[in-house]
């Protein structure tokens, strides 16, 4: 049995170490919702913290950058694992490019997932970017799933806004579907590590 995030960090980071510091996370938090599953209690976050903000400012400016001088990719090179950039649409601050990873590709689109915001989106072989240089993937993932206890979130009243709770734990779940199973307008829950929260008020 494989692990998304596993598969993920493996492709993209080459390093696995980031797994442990999921389950350092405890106690009362803030976390800035970025992605929900619908009809589920699961959902993609960024605990906020001080690193988390340095991360943000240091990966962002070097994207914002780059993106003119990287190359689109040859649509030979697009294929299930490969690394790349990607515009990712931020709401009310418009679009940007951001680091994806490519889940799986279909003829001329790809389905890639936007790893600092846990979600996925079918994008034409055409409209990527080569972003194969370590120096863009020694920050880890700024974001990373939860489950919350009770209740289920809807995406339109909390996407781009802070859920404050508490961790009550770590949640452990086992893929038994291949990656290429997992593509859609949202992945599925198909993480080994993640936390549990209890949500205030």
């Amino acid at each position: 049995r494989g692990s998304f995030l596993v598969l993920l960090l493996r492709d993209c980071f080459q390093d696995l170490s980031w797994l442990a510091t999921v389950h350092h996370l405890c106690g009362e938090v803030g976390l800035l919702v970025t992605s929900v599953i619908p009809q589920t209690p699961f959902f993609w976050a960024m605990p906020v913290t001080e690193n988390l903000q340095q991360n943000m400012e240091v990966l962002f400016s070097a994207l914002a950058e780059a993106e003119e001088q990287q190359p689109y990719l040859d649509a030979s090179a697009v294929q299930r694992g490969t690394r790349c950039l990607a515009e990712y649409y931020l709401g009310d601050y418009g679009w940007a490019w951001n680091r994806c990873w490519v889940i799986d590709r279909v003829d001329a689109w790809a389905v890639v997932m936007f790893i600092d915001f846990g979600q996925s989106a079918t994008i034409p072989v055409q409209s990527l970017r080569s972003l194969d240089s370590d120096d863009f993937w020694a920050i880890p993932p700024l974001t990373q799933p939860f489950m919350l206890e009770k209740d289920i979130l809807s995406s339109h009243q909390v996407i781009h806004r802070i859920l404050k709770g508490k961790i009550t734990g770590a949640l452990n779940l086992e893929v038994t579907a291949p990656v290429s199973e997992l593509a859609g307008p949202s992945p599925l829950p198909a993480w080994s590590f993640g936390c549990r929260l209890k949500a205030s008020g």
